[in-house]
């Protein structure tokens, strides 16, 4: 799909849609409760979707309406042998999905898009094989996880440093756990990033009836551990769960708001209190947008690294130097970001420099450059961060692979037009 983008500024109150990152979250616990219940999802993405499917592979019942998806729990009496599921794209899924599937013992083949395949897992699979879990690659983009009697006790221990979607991984896995003696639990090594991250899953799980404690150890690990009596560990969701709002993709309409003149969007739906990691938007979208203490300004990214893309399409917009800092996660991501962010900026005809985990944008404070096509590589948010710019640009902009967008925000493209933007589809 192709979409030009005539540059027009945003303006409007739009309703955010709600939470991928919590929608995961919740679902998993609504499949693995006693009960039905719904959650609440006013879009549901391909990542989600693919949530959806793997659950219902695994015996969930699962629909949705009137803006909520209705859960019937697996019956874990009655478990499938080696079901056939796909993750897509869903390097969240996956990651959650596997160590769930090695606790519960009854296995998977599953199937996922070769993108997903070249994302870091082999951490996460080390420390499920130490717990009696067996794998193997049938080929490169399907995993088999075999059938066995479930994951024992002791410590499961993770690196910090590569994606917290490990550590929530183990989290939804141990109430799982069937033990007599070593009481599983999670010791996290080295740097802890994206902590946030693993917070909501630490407060999804507390609404779920299970209370696990985050505590520091000696040699600058971490310690993830129940808080409660055993007989307390097992999901009990209530009948109704209402999703958060979602502030990675509320990033790019606070973005629009300041590049079409400031506070001209309205954004409904967000949380404060969130635990998102993304929740910093606002606070990071002043810092980018505001005069640079000297010639440049640093921002760190390490624990938002999702918001690189369109923080630097604010930094372009600027007069000044700036260098984003502690971006190495983002090589793994859907696509090299430091790599395509360059290459988005590069066409809208600013200067960027791009080492192994940080990003130079060199602005010079006039609009980006239009008559451009910028490619998303079928990265959603270098499709979103693209049609942001094009805000500032001084001619037309064309976005390929525009359909990117489905994986997180399907409805971004009939929003947009929504606040005003002029998108033509090509």
């Amino acid at each position: 799909m192709r979409i030009r983008i005539t540059p027009h500024p945003l303006s409007g109150e739009i309703r955010v849609i709600s939470s991928k990152s919590a929608t995961h979250r919740e679902l998993i616990c609504a499949a693995l409760s006693q009960r039905k219940s719904k959650v609440a999802c006013t879009a549901i993405s391909d990542d989600i979707h693919a949530t959806i499917e793997c659950l219902e592979a695994l015996g969930a019942k699962i629909n949705d309406a009137d803006g909520y998806i209705s859960v019937q729990p697996i019956d874990r009496s009655n478990m499938p042998v080696r079901p056939k599921m796909n993750t897509g794209a869903s390097g969240t899924t996956l990651r959650f999905m596997v160590p769930i599937i090695s606790a519960l013992g009854c296995g998977a083949e599953i199937h996922m898009e070769e993108g997903l395949s070249h994302r870091p897992m082999q951490p996460l699979l080390n420390t499920l094989s130490e717990h009696g879990g067996s794998y193997r690659w049938a080929e490169q983009t399907v995993l088999i996880v075999n059938p066995g009697p479930g994951l024992t006790g002791g410590e499961f221990v993770i690196p910090g440093d590569q994606t917290s979607q490990f550590i929530s991984g183990l989290m939804f896995a141990l109430p799982l756990i069937s033990y007599r003696e070593d009481e599983p639990y999670i010791t996290v090594l080295g740097t802890f990033e994206s902590r946030g991250y693993v917070e909501m899953t630490r407060s999804v799980l507390a609404r779920a009836g299970i209370d696990m404690g985050i505590s520091a150890r000696a040699h600058g690990c971490l310690q993830i551990r129940f808080q409660s009596e055993e007989r307390f560990r097992r999901y009990d969701v209530p009948e109704r769960l209402e999703t958060e709002g979602d502030w990675s993709n509320a990033a790019f309409w606070i973005v629009a708001s300041i590049l079409s003149g400031g506070e001209t969007i309205r954004v409904e739906g967000l949380s404060e209190e969130s635990k998102q990691g993304d929740a910093c938007i606002e606070r990071m979208a002043r810092e980018v947008s505001s005069p640079a203490r000297g010639d440049a300004r640093i921002v760190d990214i390490r624990n938002i690294p999702d918001l690189m893309p369109v923080l630097a399409v604010l930094a372009s917009c600027n007069r000044c130097e700036t260098l984003f800092t502690g971006g190495s996660r983002l090589r793994i991501k859907e696509t090299d970001r430091l790599k395509t962010t360059s290459a988005m900026l590069e066409n809208f005809g600013i200067d960027v420099e791009a080492t192994e985990e940080n990003l130079k944008v060199k602005a010079l404070g006039k609009r980006l450059k239009g008559n451009c096509t910028i490619d998303s590589f079928h990265d959603h948010r270098i499709a979103m961060s693209a049609a942001i710019g094009a805000i500032a640009a001084d001619g037309p902009v064309i976005v390929e692979n525009a359909e990117a967008v489905a994986k997180s925000y399907p409805n971004f493209w009939e929003d947009y037009a929504a606040l005003g933007g002029q998108i033509e589809f090509i």
